[in-house]
């Protein structure tokens, strides 16, 4: 199996999920030696959208270090997340785990295709807390400026 691309159900690729695919297939070329080549072959005889879901699993395989028959989240359709979830833990089947996954980051704004989710995750909680203490920074200054002129 491969990932399910917005193109496979006839939606339009969103421009988050564009530039995912973009960078796994820019990943998957700096890893050198067989991986670029073997991206580099797909990408001359296949569509871009088959080469890049394919650099997509490749890289969401390696980064989640998933066994051969567990899912990435790039397999799971949005639509199924919650009922995949509703069914509980399949433990080392690993939908249910690619399911919560999926949820995080459609969640956090991200695409189902990031090429490292759980650094994606990382990157944009660190990002959410930056912004958040730049606000409260702002109006405790905003705060003592009023307090001043008082």
């Amino acid at each position: 199996m491969t990932s399910r691309l917005p193109a496979d159900d006839d939606e339009a690729l969103s421009p988050i999920d564009q530039e995912a695919l973009e960078r796994a297939v820019e990943l998957m070329r700096a890893e050198g030696g067989d991986s670029r080549n073997q991206i580099e072959q797909m990408l001359r005889q296949e569509p871009w959208e088959r080469a890049a879901g394919f650099a997509v699993d490749h890289c969401q395989e390696k980064n989640l270090r998933l066994r051969l028959w567990q899912p990435p989240p790039s397999w799971i359709s949005p639509k199924d997340v919650e009922n995949i979830i509703s069914k509980g833990d399949d433990g080392a089947l690993g939908h249910y785990a690619a399911a919560l996954l999926l949820k995080r980051l459609l969640a956090a704004g991200l695409s189902q295709f990031e090429p490292d989710p759980e650094r994606a995750l990382a990157e944009a909680k660190a990002k959410r807390l930056t912004e958040e203490a730049e606000a409260v920074a702002e109006a405790l200054a905003l705060a003592e400026r009023q307090q001043a002129v008082r």
